[in-house]
């Protein structure tokens, strides 16, 4: 209830009675984390190790309304549910919104530490613009994000950059645009047979 109320954005926490003799959270942890962003959702997975714990439908509302992820046995297999943060987010999108952000400083302070000068011209706010559609095409790749609709980029034009941002050297106003491919939980089906 506390971690939920806080709205803890990067705490997630799996229920499980033998947790101090199985260690569930470390053996959902050691089997995700390997993976790379984007790559796999949280939810649905075996723990080796680990007994599935036996919950009552208000027991599992209960963990869930509260963002609390379970191990539990849904038609014979052994799955992990929610996948979700404390706050509320699945795990697998606060990693991956992670990964963005890492990857666009790291590639773009790589140009501004590896060139000798990044001009504050139009050809050089497109090394920017370069480096941030280089991030979100590995999104793609990797399964973060969607590849339609196609990520937007907006850089400004140099003749629009205030003089106060020119000269402090500030590239304001880089912007883009990009939906999260996310992940399917569940599936709604309705069909018509007839003879």
């Amino acid at each position: 209830s506390a971690l939920s109320t806080a709205n803890y954005a990067r705490t997630a926490l799996m229920y499980h009675p033998k947790s101090m003799i199985q260690y569930a959270g470390a053996a959902w942890a050691g089997k995700n984390l390997p993976k790379d962003p984007g790559s796999i959702t949280w939810k649905f997975k075996t723990l080796a190790g680990v007994d599935t714990v036996q919950l009552t439908e208000t027991e599992i509302t209960t963990l869930e309304n509260k963002n609390v992820n379970h191990f539990t046995s849904v038609s014979g297999i052994s799955i992990t549910q929610q996948g979700a943060m404390a706050g509320g987010t699945f795990i697998d999108i606060t990693r991956s919104v992670d990964f963005l952000r890492a990857r666009l400083q790291e590639f773009i302070y790589a140009q501004l530490a590896n060139l000798d000068k990044i001009p504050f011209t139009d050809v050089g706010v497109a090394v920017i613009e370069a480096e941030v559609r280089a991030v979100l095409q590995l999104g793609i790749g990797q399964g973060i994000l969607a590849a339609n609709p196609e990520p937007v980029i907006t850089v400004p034009r140099v003749a629009d950059v205030s003089f106060s941002d020119k000269a402090s050297r500030l590239l304001p106003d880089v912007e883009f645009e990009a939906t999260l491919a996310g992940a399917i939980h569940s599936v709604q089906i309705e069909g018509v047979v007839s003879v």
